[in-house]
């Protein structure tokens, strides 16, 4: 209950996934906002923004940000091994790489391996710009890794996201791959979510479920994430209590002298 009680205070009960994306050569960042109320998920906001500012004046403030990076910048590739050595899956996708300029991510679905990366400095410049706008980023993922988390969720066989066709069975991924989205919607868990809003929501999901599915080499970097937006959240939070404490004691004064 205590456990509970310390998410709440942290995260508050809304949840917002967010692509970022390109469509035609421009920026494009597709939101899905997801509040939990009784144990129960509703939604509660989808949207699109054309920049980074943009997206500072629809996002609420102090709201965590769960980004998914879907550009071009993030390569990826599909293994088929039996390796589970998740730094060597990375080089067999991406031979005489140098891993120490990337942020890896893999997904793995029996012997089939989902393998994303991309430069540290991309990810890293993406993040800042986020901050200078005041937007709490607290974890993030590439290209389509994070859509693990749907497989007990999902009921259809086929899928389609902002730019890729994703194929399901036997509560796996069978197949990611570029491809021109259907304009579609989809029942995952109750709620409804278009093709446009697939990544964003389920980021959203993982932000409520915390299950992480993949493996990465940026589990640093997301913890220095919560870090600074904790302290964001409980310096905002200090000055709220600190307001009502001083507000109860004025009204006390004033009653007690009157």
């Amino acid at each position: 209950m205590l456990d509970g009680i310390l998410k709440y205070l942290t995260y508050g009960n809304h949840f917002c996934g967010i692509e970022y994306t390109t469509n035609n050569g421009k920026d494009l960042f597709i939101a899905s906002v997801l509040k939990k109320s009784k144990n129960q998920l509703e939604e509660d906001g989808f949207f699109k923004e054309s920049s980074i500012a943009d997206l500072a004046n629809a996002v609420p403030k102090q709201q965590h940000i769960y980004l998914v990076i879907n550009t071009e910048k993030v390569l990826a590739k599909t293994v088929e091994s039996e390796q589970q050595d998740y730094l060597k899956l990375v080089f067999k996708a991406f031979p005489n790489i140098d891993i120490d300029n990337f942020y890896y991510e893999v997904l793995s679905q029996g012997k089939t391996h989902y393998v994303a990366l991309c430069r540290k400095g991309y990810v890293d410049e993406l993040l800042s710009k986020f901050s200078d706008q005041k937007l709490n980023v607290v974890d993030f993922s590439l290209g389509h890794s994070i859509t693990g988390v749907l497989n007990d969720f999902m009921t259809h066989l086929t899928v389609y996201s902002s730019n890729s066709r994703i194929e399901y069975g036997d509560n796996a991924i069978k197949r990611i791959d570029r491809h021109k989205p259907k304009a579609e919607r989809y029942k995952i868990n109750g709620l409804k979510v278009s093709n446009d809003h697939l990544l964003s929501f389920t980021a959203a999901i993982e932000g409520v479920l915390q299950n992480k599915v993949t493996k990465t080499n940026f589990n640093s970097k997301k913890e220095r994430l919560i870090d600074e937006f904790k302290q964001v959240r409980f310096f905002n939070q200090f000055i709220k209590f600190a307001g009502f404490f001083i507000l109860v004691l004025l009204l006390v004064n004033f009653f007690f002298f009157n």
